[in-house]
């Protein structure tokens, strides 16, 4: 069971990184600016792995925030202060997009988020959405790892 929710998440990486090189893409950002992605822990760093595979002449900036984690046993508002405070220092580092490689800070912050800055803000919900599609209306299995606070935000699509 874990192996297949190791592929499940290397999967949805990958989805992930194909949304990334879309967004960078038809946003004309070919600058040598960074893109920032951040986690509540070292399991970003898988994100990160598909994005060099995929997109190897890129900048990364990587934040893994082990020292709050984990953020799926604090509140949304704990949650958003901290994604805040990461992306804050992200965008003073020069950063051209944001990737969240953490359920949990996606449930409880990306709309906030995005709706405050102006710049490409993509999370990991978008590639469970894709993976909960594929079935063309037909009922999918699809293994999801999440925090309570992750399947109690709205955003969740359980």
């Amino acid at each position: 069971m874990f192996a297949q929710a190791v592929i499940k998440q290397q999967q949805m990486a990958r989805l992930t990184i194909r949304l990334v090189k879309i967004v960078v893409k038809e946003d004309g950002m070919a600058s040598n600016a960074p893109i920032g992605v951040f986690d509540s822990g070292l399991g970003g760093i898988s994100v990160v792995r598909e994005i060099r595979k995929e997109m190897p002449g890129e900048r990364i900036v990587y934040f893994g925030d082990s020292a709050n984690a984990p953020y799926g046993t604090k509140s949304p508002e704990e949650v958003r202060k901290l994604s805040f405070a990461i992306v804050e220092r992200f965008i003073a580092m020069g950063v051209k997009a944001i990737v969240i490689a953490c359920n949990t800070a996606t449930s409880a912050a990306v709309n906030d988020l995005r709706a405050t800055y102006d710049l490409p803000i993509i999370s990991m919900e978008p590639a469970l959405k894709v993976a909960c599609d594929r079935g063309h209306g037909e009922p999918q299995r699809v293994i999801v790892a999440a925090t309570p606070l992750t399947l109690r935000e709205k955003n969740s699509p359980h």
